[in-house]
């Protein structure tokens, strides 16, 4: 039986609400290529633009796409988009929790303020 459009809102509402959880942590599974090493290949996310993409490393630079590094530095990858994407979801869960705290404190200080 199909969900009538009502009941489909409901349900995605339900899930929104339950997206307020700490997911474990994802640390890279695939690490810095050592010197020597040819490009490794891999997927990296960037939490600001909330994407997840291609990316490569050598010993000594990184870039985005699979065709070659062109910034400073080696990094750390993941071997599949979907650990990009929890991994990217678990940063920023923290930032998020930072500001809600940030919030909830001033909330407390004011209720405090007015009780006295």
């Amino acid at each position: 039986m199909s969900m009538t459009k009502r009941e489909q809102a409901e349900v995605e509402a339900l899930k929104t609400r339950l997206a307020l959880c700490f997911t474990d942590d994802v640390m890279p599974d695939i690490q810095e290529p050592e010197s020597g090493q040819s490009l490794v290949k891999g997927w990296s996310f960037n939490s600001y633009s909330k994407r997840v993409a291609k990316s490569c490393s050598t010993c000594i630079s990184h870039g985005d796409g699979w065709e070659g590094a062109s910034s400073r530095e080696a990094i750390a990858q993941y071997s599949t988009p979907v650990r990009a994407y929890k991994a990217m979801r678990r940063e920023l869960e923290k930032r998020f929790a930072l500001e809600l705290r940030e919030i909830d404190a001033k909330i407390e200080a004011l209720e405090r303020e007015a009780l006295e």
